[in-house]
């Protein structure tokens, strides 16, 4: 029956040792990212290759803390099922607690773990690569609740730990002196947790994108919390369990008070009894090396390197065409055809036509820039929609014309009356009625509502935006009544 137990006991001991290597693998991890931005200068190439390690290294990460714990549950069942020890209960109830923690987690990591290994999000490669980290898991209700269960177990399930491993004394259950390092590491984690859910959840704004216009100090205090401070306390954590385990008769803490001597108290937590080996045997190292090469040969195999080869990302094209019948379409088709821009004069570019979309269409396809071939984009963004109905007013004028559309500015206002070409170049919504417009009147039967948004990130952190509107008037016949086109474009 003992050897029954010293064997379960090494292989909590393992346990320890794994969860050790995990926090150690996040510690490396926030080391790259330095890097990344001063790659990003000259070579996002390189930069982006290294997003793609760091998420490698996170993916592993997030599997070794999951088997650890699972060992150690597994060990702390077994040696409460073959031992007698008066104490035992807190090693089951330490068991039911880890077995919860794992099982919630892999449900909420799970969608990392589909998405990875190389763009999970914890990088700066979630930039340009979708899905986002905060996207998979904190826009989705049911996940963050389940994270935010995982991290209250989690705490739970170490502070259980510390009754086990530290409270065997009895004077240590006074003043809260059992509260040991475990319950700081889980309480650090169920905090950092905490700071992410209400930076993707509790916003009262969001952005064009959707994203949480929280304060930035939150993100920022949950990333330092969840990735530096978080990964030291389980080092500590790791290495105190693993130690109190292998000389248990050196365990021997003082009872000090919280409230009258709470330096001394803190100093009492950190300190380790004893040494103890933190890394496997020889043998045991070899097979784990043999399996994490096994592991790391699968995401680099001919097979999937294509994830870390630094390709650019695209969302999209998004195409859309919006109609209502037959007679809609050939409108449609009519307008795609017509050269926009040789009709009203406004800049190629900004004219939604096929000529335009078949231009962008053109750079994505080649990967090459806008802004010239000395230039390589990292990541497109590209939506084209176009919709075409029939107006709800049988006459266009100034008062009909849903000007407003376009927003407060139009770059490019055209009309035709009696065949006679009429042209604003910048026009403001509210002075339409103080232009030679205010006059105009003609049968209407068809508006385009178009839209189109297209991106570039590319070089030393730069970044080129378009974003246009285009408003037309037909009618019966098909022919174009007015023209207003809206454009911005940005180079950062």
């Amino acid at each position: 029956m003992q050897d029954k137990i010293t064997l379960f006991q090494e292989v909590s001991t393992y346990g320890w040792r794994l969860l050790y290597v995990q926090n150690i693998l996040i510690i490396i991890a926030i080391l790259f990212f330095p890097p990344q931005f001063f790659f990003l200068f000259f070579s996002w190439q390189l930069a982006y290759i290294l997003g793609g390690i760091i998420n490698l290294t996170f993916t592993f990460a997030i599997i070794i803390d999951l088997i650890a714990i699972l060992l150690i549950c597994i060990s702390y069942g077994a040696i409460s099922y073959y031992s007698e020890e008066k104490q035992s209960q807190w090693r089951l109830i330490t068991m039911i607690l880890g077995l919860c923690w794992v099982g919630l987690s892999f449900i909420w990591r799970i969608n990392l773990f589909i998405y990875g290994p190389y763009d999970i999000g914890f990088s700066m490669r979630s930039l340009i690569a979708t899905p986002f980290f905060g996207t998979i898991i904190f826009e989705n209700p049911i996940l963050f609740f389940i994270l935010l269960v995982a991290s209250l177990l989690f705490l739970a399930f170490f502070y259980s730990n510390d009754m086990l491993l530290f409270s065997k004394q009895p004077e240590l259950r006074i003043k809260g002196s059992n509260i040991n390092i475990g319950t700081f590491y889980g309480f650090c984690n169920l905090f950092g947790a905490s700071l992410l859910i209400f930076y993707f959840n509790y916003s009262t704004k969001v952005d064009s994108f959707n994203v949480p216009l929280s304060p930035l100090w939150v993100i920022q205090l949950a990333i330092f919390i969840k990735l530096i401070i978080t990964p030291i306390l389980g080092i500590r954590t790791c290495r105190k369990s693993m130690s109190s385990q292998i000389h248990e008769q050196e365990v021997t803490p003082v009872a000090f008070s919280i409230l009258h001597e709470p330096f001394s108290w803190l100093r009492n937590i950190w300190h380790i009894s004893g040494k103890s080996r933190l890394l496997p045997s020889k043998s045991t190292s070899l097979i784990f090396s043999g399996l994490l090469l096994v592991l790391l040969l699968f995401p680099l195999s001919p097979f999937s390197i294509h994830h870390l080869i630094p390709q650019p990302t695209i969302k999209g094209p998004f195409i859309y065409r919006n109609y209502s019948n037959n007679e809609a379409l050939a409108a449609l088709e009519y307008l795609e055809s017509a050269s926009i821009a040789g009709i009203t004069g406004c800049p190629p570019i900004y004219s939604m036509e096929n000529e335009t979309m078949s231009f962008f269409l053109d750079r994505i396809t080649k990967g090459i820039s806008i802004e010239g071939s000395s230039f390589h984009p990292y990541a497109y963004t590209f939506i084209w929609n176009v919709s075409l109905k029939e107006t709800d007013f049988p006459t266009l004028n100034y008062s009909t014309v849903d000007i407003n559309w376009l927003d407060s500015v139009v770059n490019c206002f055209t009309w035709w009356e009696n065949s006679t070409y009429h042209h604003i170049s910048t026009l403001w919504g509210d002075e339409l009625n103080e232009t030679t417009f205010y006059k105009y009147s003609a049968m209407v039967k068809w508006v385009y509502y178009g839209w189109f948004k297209y991106s570039e990130v590319f070089g030393e952190v730069g970044a080129h935006y378009i974003d246009v509107k285009q408003l037309m008037y037909l009618s019966a016949n098909f022919q174009i009544l007015s023209i207003a086109n809206l454009w911005g474009h940005a180079v950062a």
